[in-house]
């Protein structure tokens, strides 16, 4: 029985001596590096091992003969055919006979989904930071033409234009203006102190207060759309979060919400909380375009995605979403149906 284990187990056996050579091997070891037993017995392991890899397969090698153990030790082969395959080793000496036993695991395809990965975080990681970077360029390029925007509407004699409902449309203007300046501050603000703590400010915040403050920088866009927006936070209303993070993620999911309605429709929105698990959850559901989930598979929140034709979809409102959520802790899912909606799923820390 213990015979057709080793011949039939995917697992690597093998015998090794001390001076480095195999003594026996079972079909597995054969079928993963391409050799022969016989191929196999006459060929040092250093000489299958990648060039990387040897220098820390000896010293691992001299430590199992010293009596040291060896679990899941990974190393680099090289198969008669040419190609890499990693394999991870659990090796016990045998001091009578200087034999070493071993077993090991082919992880190859673990290690190359551990780099993909590696790949796909640096890809991350530099898209952050162009990001950013672009953030303060653009924050700082705006401030001089907003304040003399600002300077412009404290020069207007508001008694001298003589229709009243062009006065409303310069006031509404004007107060846009401030909203947009004060936003821009706060941004500027929390970089500064994130800069210098590393942290961003946190407090205790009204879901209702931040999402007027969206809805007022919004007024045009709703009106135009005839939008419904209706609210339900009885679960709860406060959490502890970054003010200009939630009014970003509020701004961006309305905005989407309202952009992204069915022709010829009212634009419908709710915003809705709830307690799942112990975790308090924001819903944004809307009865918009929606999308295809299978076809945006994977690329939702991901910088320069978009799933629509509209002129001005650049693809940076929800990867800002993603990544002011999932820098405090927080985490963000999605459902959409073409043609029926969209809901947004966001998770407190």
């Amino acid at each position: 029985m213990l015979r057709q284990f080793f011949d039939f187990t995917p697992d690597l056996f093998c015998v090794a001596s001390f001076e480095g050579k195999f003594l026996k091997v079972n079909p597995a070891v054969s079928n993963v590096l391409g050799y022969t037993e016989e191929e196999l017995l006459q060929i040092r392991i250093l000489d299958l091992i990648a060039e990387e890899d040897k220098e820390i397969t000896s010293t691992s090698r001299d430590g199992i003969k010293e009596g040291k153990p060896l679990t899941n030790f990974e190393n680099r082969y090289i198969t008669k055919s040419g190609e890499t395959v990693w394999l991870s080793w659990t090796s016990v000496p045998v001091h009578e006979h200087k034999y070493i036993f071993a077993i090991a695991k082919d992880v190859t395809e673990r290690k190359k989904s551990e780099a993909e990965q590696q790949l796909l975080y640096q890809e991350i990681d530099r898209a952050n930071k162009d990001l950013e970077h672009f953030a303060r360029m653009a924050s700082h390029n705006l401030r001089s033409p907003i304040a003399n925007i600002m300077g412009l509407f404290d020069l207007i004699d508001y008694d001298k234009l003589a229709d009243e409902d062009n006065a409303n449309v310069v006031r509404l203007i004007k107060q846009s203006t401030e909203k947009v300046s004060d936003t821009l501050e706060t941004y500027i603000n929390s970089l500064i102190r994130k800069d210098g703590t590393s942290k961003l400010l946190l407090k205790e915040l009204s879901l209702a207060e931040c999402l007027n403050n969206v809805k007022q920088s919004l007024n045009s866009l709703i009106a135009q759309s005839e939008a419904l927006i209706k609210t339900d936070f009885n679960a709860f209303n406060s959490v502890t979060f970054n003010q200009s993070y939630l009014e970003s993620v509020l701004l961006n999911l309305l905005t989407n919400a309202l952009k992204y309605r069915k022709p010829r429709q009212q634009a419908e929105v709710l915003f809705s909380t709830q307690i799942n698990n112990g975790k308090k959850q924001l819903i944004v559901a809307d009865k918009g375009l929606g999308f295809d989930m299978e076809k945006a598979k994977g690329r939702i929140f991901g910088l320069n995605q978009t799933f629509h034709t509209n002129h001005d979809a650049k693809g940076v409102g929800l990867f800002l979403v993603k990544k002011h959520i999932t820098e405090l802790g927080g985490d963000i899912s999605v459902d959409s149906t073409k043609d029926v909606g969209t809901r947004f799923t966001i998770t407190f820390p």
